[in-house]
């Protein structure tokens, strides 16, 4: 009899144990089975990339041999001397149906005589501006401390795509010899 109250005691404690917490309990060959929901939550996201964040575009004119001559007029028109074409290498990914936009703007002047406006931008494999022409030739865009748009898209990307820039930086002639201020160059992403 001990025996048996026992095992009843113990069958019930299962039992009620399997039923509290929501599992399930089959005896024999019968199955046990339940059901479990399960759910994706996935906010908008958007990603950008620069690869050459970690080092920085030079133009350092004591390596460079193309200095004006006297056949062609200032201004004359630069290209880095590291990191060889595309100088930036910017990819972006949004899952955002909607799209996203792509910026970018500098922070501050070179210095006086070397204004942000003087360093261009253009997709990856723009010719350079010809060396005496007074404006920027061909896809080319002056750099402003507000953000100018490199793309306005509206749908999310494919996978990544990329944006690619090459600079080119104006000299007028009127520049002091030195080091100047280190600008820093800012790629932003913004889903809509």
């Amino acid at each position: 009899m001990k025996k048996f109250l026992l095992f009843t005691v113990v069958i019930l404690m299962i039992t009620g144990t399997a039923f509290a917490t929501g599992n399930a309990i089959a005896f024999g060959t019968n199955p046990a089975s339940q059901t479990m929901p399960v759910q994706v939550l996935l906010p908008k996201i958007v990603f950008i990339h620069v690869d050459n964040a970690s080092h920085q575009v030079t133009f350092d004119f004591s390596t460079m041999t193309n200095y004006p001559d006297t056949t062609n007029a200032y201004p004359w028109w630069y290209l880095p001397t590291d990191p060889a074409s595309p100088n930036v290498n910017v990819r972006v990914w949004t899952n955002d149906n909607d799209g996203y936009t792509l910026t970018v703007k500098g922070d501050q002047d070179f210095a006086n005589e070397l204004p942000l406006t003087d360093l261009y931008y253009a997709g990856a494999g723009e010719a350079k501006t010809a060396n005496g022409s007074a404006a920027a030739g061909g896809n080319w865009t002056a750099f402003s401390t507000t953000d100018q748009t490199i793309a306005d898209v509206n749908a999310k990307t494919n996978g990544f795509e990329n944006y690619d820039q090459d600079y080119e930086l104006k000299i007028d002639g009127d520049e002091n010899a030195g080091t100047f201020n280190t600008v820093t160059i800012t790629y932003t992403i913004t889903g809509k």
